[in-house]
């Protein structure tokens, strides 16, 4: 499970966002990016390693939107 802290705009400060780490090969390629762009430890990700106490205080960008989706009454 990952979670992240809002940092700003300054009315969301605090809110948590969760989410799940899928172990596919296509999701731990994603994930790398991710890492990546939040400066985790290069020479780990070039080991292909996550070390959990590492990822604690890690800082980036992460565009998020809001959507609503209407599912079709059930027949």
């Amino acid at each position: 499970m990952l979670h992240l802290r809002v940092l700003e705009p300054e009315k969301f400060a605090g809110r948590l966002i969760s989410g799940r780490v899928y172990c596919t090969a296509r999701a731990l390629w994603k994930l790398g990016w991710f890492l990546r762009d939040f400066l985790y430890d290069p020479e780990l990700l070039g080991r292909e390693e996550v070390d959990e106490k590492a990822l604690a205080g890690l800082r980036g960008v992460v565009k998020i939107s809001h959507s609503v989706v209407h599912f079709p009454a059930q027949l």
